[in-house]
């Protein structure tokens, strides 16, 4: 798994930020690279669970699909424990049993771990994690030229639906919802 350099320290940074407690998120890319983190409410509010808001969720999870992405990892910090899935964390992993998880651990503040798993039907193994010096935003999706003043854009989206228009770069994703910030470009 490719983790560009600036999203492995953004988990790092929520995972300080939200310290004594447990955070959570997600990164979302394709090709078994990250583009992009969303950061998630932990609803719990716990030092030693985490539960994600439902409605940021669904709205990272819809984001993720109108964007053409997969959701690659599913990741939460351990406070006060190595960076490695707890049993609970094992059981909790039956319900997405297709993105891998990755662990945060805050035990050396000054140097927290940081380490990718794979769970399946309760097995746990670890897999290695290639930090890339390139920005998340460097691989951007490919556009359609924009000859003919738009008109040849315009017949290439006739009858898709808006996601693939907003992929296609038609027009800009609306902005986000109050509370919610969005990744810088």
């Amino acid at each position: 798994m490719k983790i560009p350099a600036d999203i492995r320290d953004a988990m790092i940074a929520h995972a300080l930020e939200e310290d004594p407690n447990e955070c959570c998120g997600l990164l979302a890319g394709a090709d078994g690279a990250a583009l992009k983190l969303f950061r998630v409410t932990n609803a719990e509010r716990s030092p030693y669970r985490y539960s994600m808001d439902g409605r940021e969720l669904n709205m990272a999870l819809r984001e993720i699909d109108d964007n053409g992405w997969e959701l690659q990892v599913i990741y939460h910090s351990h406070t006060h424990s190595p960076a490695y899935p707890s049993d609970t964390d094992v059981r909790l992993a039956a319900n997405w049993p297709d993105p891998r998880y990755l662990l945060i651990s805050l035990l050396n503040k000054a140097s927290p771990e940081v380490r990718l798993f794979s769970i399946a039907d309760g097995e746990v193994a670890e897999e290695p994690v290639e930090i890339s010096r390139k920005s998340a935003f460097s691989r951007r999706p490919k556009r359609y030229a924009r000859r003919g003043g738009g008109r040849a854009i315009r017949r290439r989206l006739r009858g898709r639906g808006r996601g693939a228009r907003r992929r296609l770069g038609a027009f800009p994703a609306p902005p986000p919802p109050p509370g919610i910030r969005r990744a810088r470009r």
